[in-house]
């Protein structure tokens, strides 16, 4: 966050010189709050973004907010609720419990091709020799 303001040095000599230290941490704590996400970018969803914002207001959370008909809710409260959705699904039996997948066996190496040696080279015309030809065909 102090590494934000510290980018713009002189904006912040001359803020904090017609305004104070109140500014400072005013900024600073606005940096702090993150990003906010309506219902309608949420990777909950919209139904469950809109529960869960219902939810955190009931809780009292100052990671949601209602504004001109919209839920935001902090991108650093949405990873909690993935969280808690994902645990209650597992506890209703919606979604089985995560386990690590198992060991993987080791494949055989697969024998490397024989190269054949390049004698049927490109002639002035530019057209390959009927011999190259025949081997992509398979017939040789």
């Amino acid at each position: 966050m102090a590494g934000a303001l510290d980018q713009f040095p002189l904006l912040m000599a001359k803020l904090l010189e017609q305004y104070g230290e109140e500014l400072r941490a005013k900024l600073l704590d606005e940096l702090g709050q993150g990003q906010w996400i309506d219902q309608e970018h949420s990777v909950l969803g919209r139904n469950k973004h809109i529960r869960a914002c219902r939810r955190l207001i009931r809780e009292h959370s100052p990671d949601v907010i209602y504004d001109d008909g919209k839920w935001l809710m902090r991108a650093s409260a949405l990873d909690p609720e993935i969280v808690r959705a994902n645990r209650l699904m597992v506890e209703s039996g919606r979604l089985p419990e995560s386990v690590p997948p198992p060991a993987m066996t080791p494949v055989p190496a697969m024998p490397l091709a024989k190269a054949e040696p390049e004698s049927d080279a490109e002639d002035e015309t530019g057209i390959y020799a009927s011999g190259w030809l025949e081997r992509m065909r398979g017939q040789r």
